[in-house]
Parts: C-alpha cells; structure tokens; sequence
C-alpha cells in the first residue's frame, strides 16, 4: 500500500509543481492522469 501511495502521490506532486509537460511533451488530461493511476495502482495491488 505505501508504494501505491508514493507511486499516486509522486505524480500528482509532480504535475502539480512542474506541469502536466515536464516528463513527456504528450499531452494527458487531468482526467486520464487519473485515470491510467487508478489503473496502475489497482493493478499493483491486485
């Protein structure tokens, strides 16, 4: 569990300093941000 949060709060810590371009110049909506976490961590954790 406490690497799924690091994992969630790493990239929203992040787009929320630096931007939602500062890792990639593709562009991912808030939305799909969302939703491609909710997916990786469920994935880790199942």
């Amino acid at each position: 569990m406490d690497v799924a949060y690091r994992m969630v709060y790493g990239a929203i810590a992040r787009r929320i300093t630096h931007g939602p371009q500062f890792e990639s110049p593709c562009e991912v909506s808030d939305e799909q941000l969302v939703r491609e976490l909710a997916r990786a961590v469920a994935d880790y954790l199942l």
